[in-house]
């Protein structure tokens, strides 16, 4: 029976890192490729090009240090709307780098010096739903997927996905990226929670996690200022186990600095170059 010493706790960290768009969330990796992590980036939304250039300002000679899948269904229009072209193979695929990504192995195997991000679980969880529709069996009268079949499947594959990042046995750290879906959780209260697969499971997300960073805007056009947060004070909760150990954490965080800051924090820490 193993004691809490041996804990992988401080090793790795899983986190959200939550924010309404425009916020800087995908940029703000450059200060993690800045202290030498290594990122592996699970690629939904293709706009890594904030990141590129900033990589490129920052710290050109580290860009090796950063790879990436994309990840994509093609959709066509319809008269219902936009439709997948062909079938969903985007979510499977994912699924699927999960357990070996190309030529770099087993990603819950990389170690405490890789951080495994997945931008943005919004496009992820489209992708599910997507995916979760085409497996549904077709009903014998209208011949077509039950949609609150497909819907629950959908969000099982998420929660499954949720559990396979945050087992103790990915020894990988995980950021998910995550768009703002502002919801009442029940008692009157509005509150924001990761968007995922419709509402029923929005308010499951920030369980799976020990870390939960906000980003934010402030002000408007070149006056705007972006900060990421680990302390509550908006409509979205953030979640942090070390705050009482890192009083510097509990101010607002530069953009640019703010991971690499806060990885340094729990971890103890910088990666081995």
């Amino acid at each position: 029976m193993p004691s809490l010493d041996k804990h992988s706790s401080s090793d790795v960290i899983k986190m959200i890192l939550i924010g309404d768009s425009g916020t800087g969330k995908t940029g703000s990796l450059v200060s993690l490729v800045k202290a030498g992590y290594h990122l592996r980036i699970m690629d939904f939304d293709g706009l890594l090009r904030v990141l590129v250039e900033q990589i490129k300002l920052q710290c050109p000679e580290k860009l090796k240090n950063v790879n990436y899948l994309s990840f994509a269904d093609e959709l066509k229009a319809s008269d219902s709307g936009p439709i997948p072209k062909g079938i969903p193979k985007a979510f499977n695929n994912a699924m699927k780098a999960l357990e070996k990504w190309e030529d770099l192995g087993d990603p819950g195997e990389w170690g405490p010096d890789c951080v495994l991000v997945i931008d943005t679980f919004t496009r992820v969880s489209d992708c599910a739903l997507r995916w979760g529709e085409t497996i549904t069996p077709k009903g014998r009268d209208s011949g077509k997927s039950d949609g609150r079949a497909g819907f629950f499947t959908a969000q099982q594959a998420i929660i499954e996905l949720m559990t396979i990042l945050n087992a103790e046995s990915f020894k990988t750290n995980v950021i998910l990226i995550a768009h703002v879906a502002y919801q009442d959780r029940g008692d009157g209260n509005i509150r924001g929670f990761p968007r995922a697969v419709g509402k029923a499971i929005n308010t499951e997300i920030p369980g799976f996690f020990e870390h939960i960073l906000v980003a934010e805007r402030s002000g408007t056009g070149a006056a705007s200022v972006r900060t990421i947060k680990a302390v509550t004070s908006g409509m979205v909760e953030t979640k942090s186990p070390v705050l009482h150990l890192h009083p510097e954490l509990a101010d607002p965080m530069e953009l640019n600095i703010a991971l690499a800051k806060y990885f340094k924090a729990v971890r103890g820490k910088e990666p081995a170059q």
